[in-house]
């Protein structure tokens, strides 16, 4: 499944092969095979009730891609007609379809409605987290509203009131740092880099490095790795491209390949790769981790000779600042969708919100093709993202506060510059080793810093810089 996703991605294979793989697998995913294992998910020792737990999930989330395949497929065929990618709004009737499929799927397997099958599976209060992203919101509208204001005035010359959805979706894609930030020599500092920690990243062999020249589409919802085969294949991609997005994409992909290349293979396979969509969280985390290096003065001035990185680092802290936001608001979208709150006026609320994280005229055009995605601030187009879960947004919001604070505790026990301590790269791997054994929520009190404290990343963000 993974392969084929990579394949995908690459152009190399339709997205359709990956479907075809659950109509022959169907019979996995009935509702009494569901049935069978969620008896033996009450049996045995802590960890085979884990592990029964998320092979369960594994097998719901399969129920529920075999309910929607038939739209899904429709989907994909649409997708790539131009006339579609030109109007993808012509898409929004197949895809409230998809959600309708969704919702029948989960009342047959007992759930009231898809939202409490999703809390149950994911092992995630979405429901409270609405409240967190209510407060993130109204407590960052300033600190955004000046931080994009400065970004739009020195990168597109233009004023928050004049901007739309299409300039947000440029800065974000901008290249600004090209001149110190090229591809060119993004491996030898990834290199460089981990050396500081410890790690040879010319012994770990099974890392395969995939080069994409074309040019990027909105921000990918999860960093571009592929964990083919732990550990003899992790595919790690990155943009042949300078500047700020390329190397953003290219850190958080890497921090997420290293979660990947450290996942202990004598671990289940249930906790060495993803099973539930509720895992998308843990390598958006580690990834953040690496991601925000490009907001550490000391480190840009190392590895990059970058001199002056003040407004870089302003850009970076902006466009981070925007992207949970947006966050916020989609989960708080997507849960009032999932309930019916707003079942007669969903693209008016959709637009509210998103003006609201935004701070700019929002359209409503991807009402329905914006639930599920996990980041990107421009339009969502007519592509191939209609694979994930109702509520993505959320991962974004768990996995940010995971890494606010794993940041914190690395400076705190291994310095400022925790990234050349090779004790913080021992302590890394050991964390690494538990794969997908524990959600954030577990892991931050193994680790030492939990419970997760969605105040202390409101309260980062509420800073104009993150050094101050």
């Amino acid at each position: 499944m993974v392969e084929n996703a990579l394949l995908a991605r690459s152009g190399l294979r339709r997205g359709s092969e990956q479907f075809a793989l659950f109509r022959e697998q169907r019979d996995l995913f009935t509702a009494g095979a569901i049935g069978a294992l969620r008896e033996t998910a009450a049996e045995g020792s802590s960890a085979e009730k884990a592990g029964s737990r998320r092979l369960l999930g594994l097998a719901i989330d399969g129920h529920l891609t075999s309910a929607a395949l038939e739209i899904d497929e429709e989907l994909e065929r649409q997708s790539a007609d131009p006339r579609v990618r030109a109007a993808p709004g012509l898409l929004d009737d197949l895809y409230g379809e998809r959600l309708d499929l969704l919702a029948r799927a989960a009342k047959g397997l007992g759930y009231p409605d898809l939202l409490r099958l999703r809390s149950e599976v994911d092992g995630v209060d979405y429901e409270s987290l609405v409240g967190v992203a209510t407060r993130l919101l109204e407590a960052t509208e300033r600190p955004a509203e000046r931080g994009l204001a400065a970004l739009l005035h020195r990168e597109r010359q233009l004023a928050v009131s004049q901007a739309t959805r299409a300039d947000l979706a440029a800065l974000e894609l901008a290249s600004e740092g090209r001149t110190a930030l090229r591809f060119e020599t993004r491996l030898a500092r990834y290199a460089d880099l981990f050396a500081g920690l410890g790690f040879r990243t010319d012994q770990q062999t099974g890392i395969e490095f995939c080069r994409f020249t074309e040019d990027p589409p909105a921000f990918d919802d999860l960093p571009l790795v592929w964990p083919i085969r732990l550990p003899a294949r992790i595919s790690l991609g990155y943009y042949a491209r300078d500047g700020r997005f390329a190397e953003r994409a290219f850190w958080q992909a890497a921090g997420a390949a290293q979660l990947a290349a450290w996942t202990s293979p004598t671990l289940p396979p249930e906790f060495q790769y993803p099973t539930v969509a509720g895992d998308q969280a843990t390598p958006l985390a580690w990834g953040m981790l690496f991601g925000q290096l490009l907001g550490e003065r000391h480190w840009l001035t190392g590895p990059f000779s970058y001199a002056d990185t003040a407004h870089f680092r302003a850009g970076v802290a902006a466009l981070r600042r925007l992207e949970l936001r947006l966050a916020a608001a989609r989960l708080i979208y997507e849960v009032e969708y999932l309930q019916r709150q707003v079942a007669t006026r969903a693209s008016d609320r959709y637009r509210e919100l998103l003006g609201l994280a935004l701070l700019t005229s929002v359209d409503s055009d991807d009402y329905r093709r914006g639930i599920g995605r996990v980041r990107g601030l421009g339009v969502v187009p007519a592509t191939t993202h209609f694979g994930l879960h109702p509520l993505g947004a959320a991962s974004l919001l768990r996995a940010a506060a995971f890494e606010s604070q794993c940041r914190e505790h690395l400076k705190s026990s291994f310095g400022a510059d925790w990234w050349n301590n090779r004790r913080a790269g021992d302590t890394l791997i050991d964390i690494w080793n538990t794969g997908y054994r524990y959600p954030l929520e577990e892991l931050a009190g193994l680790v030492g810093f939990g419970p997760l404290d969605y105040q202390w990343l409101i309260e980062e963000l509420q800073r104009e810089n993150n050094e101050e």
